[in-house]
């Protein structure tokens, strides 16, 4: 029985690591979001086109219609082409991405 318990955590926790080291699913349109589950890890690129300033973060909205939520201090991508990697959230039946990590596409 200690056995089949042991290797029975054991394969679990080589499951665990592979669904913590699959890559992001790469997004295009905010209809997609619907149907993701929550805490899922995305990617999003597109043209940063307004940001703003709340007390605590910083919002990218990008050409692509998609809201980013950046925590501050975060460094300003105006205008820039970018790829960022999000988590996505849900509060109060209103879709938050949260970011992760950004960088700037060439």
């Amino acid at each position: 029985m200690r056995r089949k318990a042991f290797a029975l955590t054991i394969l679990s926790l080589f499951v665990m690591s592979m669904l913590l080291t699959l890559p992001p699913k790469p997004l295009s349109s905010p209809y997609e979001l619907k149907n993701l589950a929550q805490n899922q890890k995305l990617l999003i690129q597109g043209q940063v086109i307004k940001e703003t300033i709340s007390t605590n973060s910083k919002t990218f909205y990008l050409n692509n219609s998609f809201k980013i939520n950046c925590p501050l201090p975060c460094p300003s991508f105006l205008y820039k082409n970018i790829s960022a990697l999000v988590t996505l959230q849900n509060y109060d039946n209103k879709i938050n991405l949260n970011l992760l990590e950004i960088k700037e596409n060439q």
